[in-house]
């Protein structure tokens, strides 16, 4: 008996991490969203599709890109980068690991790489948030919207 609900309390516990984590990545997914949205592009025409790229190995994240590509506007579109497929018609790019061969002006960098993302995904007291490096983001032309820069948990000058 005590076996049995020790196996209950482990798979409850396996499947709330799960949801945890299927939980923040879908909050990361949202926040890639909302960065296109509260970003001003200095060449963006009115009317023209913003591209937001993924690149990840974990499967919960790309269910999430491709969910928010179903409930995007028509001004959003998602691309997942394969091997072999470039970042060049890229507005954002959210990628488990970034280079600095990738960063160039008018392409944001989402990431959890400190040196290389233009907005860095934390964890914080148990909760998602990011830090901006603003003055980054502004050396390549864009300009992040105030509203963006309250909500950040941290912002480099």
């Amino acid at each position: 008996m005590k076996a049995l609900l020790f196996i209950i309390i482990l798979l409850t516990c396996l499947y709330a991490g799960k949801s945890h984590a299927r939980n923040v990545d879908a909050m990361k997914a949202a926040y890639v969203y909302y960065y296109s949205q509260l970003l001003e592009w200095p060449d963006l025409k009115v009317g023209k599709t913003i591209e937001i790229c993924f690149r990840t190995k974990e499967q919960s994240i790309s269910d999430q890109f491709f969910n928010l590509n179903s409930q995007a506007k028509n001004n959003i579109h998602v691309i997942e980068i394969t091997p072999g497929l470039g970042t060049e018609a890229c507005d954002i790019l959210y990628a488990d690991s970034l280079s600095d061969h990738e960063d160039r002006p008018g392409l944001l960098l989402v990431g959890e790489s400190q040196s290389t993302a233009d907005i860095k995904f934390i964890i914080q007291k148990n909760k998602l948030s990011f830090e901006i490096n603003n003055k980054k983001i502004q050396m390549k032309g864009l300009r992040a919207s105030a509203k963006l820069l309250q909500l950040a948990a941290r912002v480099h000058q």
